[in-house]
């Protein structure tokens, strides 16, 4: 269930709509208390509902101190604005809301800029998660590639659980020799262990199935 903070005065309008289509909405009637509450849950918020005519502490000053602030400055902000003034529409776009919506309000408009808004934020989120995948992805693939192809050899075995005795066994070197070649695994992926260097590996073989290409 999507987390919504919702700011305003007169809040039961907003509110019914928004639990009536399965909107967890928490209320606060004042500027000042609306600040309290985002800042106490700001974790939990996924959007910010902010009628602008607030009392208290004004919707302008309420996107101030958000925006300014370093605690999720970056929350989605829906604004509800008197009419259609273009003046408060300006204002609140240049305050820091991401979109404006004019009293009275409609059930289907609000609901189709609440989407809107949830949609575009879900969407940079899997982009910004795709982008760390594939930075991960490189900087694994990197490391790997420094290997030799005994040194593959003996990471994919690693992988599968074998010992030192085990690998000896099946390419048919000394354990010494497979050792050496575990020194320089490590010292290649910038590990300190058989453990992590099998992680590495594991690591890099996930990225590599769950790839959207």
């Amino acid at each position: 269930m999507q987390h919504i903070l919702l700011i305003d005065s007169e809040p039961q309008i907003i509110q019914d709509i928004l639990s009536l289509y399965g909107y967890k909405v928490d209320v606060a009637q004042d500027g000042y208390t609306g600040i309290q509450r985002f800042f106490q849950n700001k974790s939990q918020y996924e959007l910010l509902i902010l009628d602008i005519q607030v009392p208290r502490l004004n919707g302008w000053s309420v996107l101030k101190t958000i925006r300014s602030s370093d605690e999720n400055p970056c929350i989605p902000i829906l604004a509800i604005i008197q009419g259609d003034s273009d003046e408060e529409a300006v204002t609140s776009l240049r305050r820091g809301a991401d979109a404006c919506l004019a009293k009275p309000v409609k059930a289907s408009q609000l609901l189709a800029y609440v989407e809107s808004i949830l949609r575009r934020k879900q969407w940079s989120a899997n982009a910004s998660k795709k982008q760390h995948k594939d930075s991960t992805t490189e900087e694994l693939n990197a490391a790997i590639s420094l290997l030799t192809p005994r040194e593959n050899e003996i990471l994919k075995l690693l992988v599968q659980g074998c010992s030192n005795q085990m690998i000896s066994k099946r390419l048919v070197i000394s354990e010494t020799t497979v050792k050496n070649h575990l020194a320089h695994i490590f010292k290649k992926l910038k590990v300190s262990n058989r453990t992590q260097a099998a992680y590495m590996a594991q690591k890099l073989q996930m990225l590599a199935s769950s790839s959207d290409y």
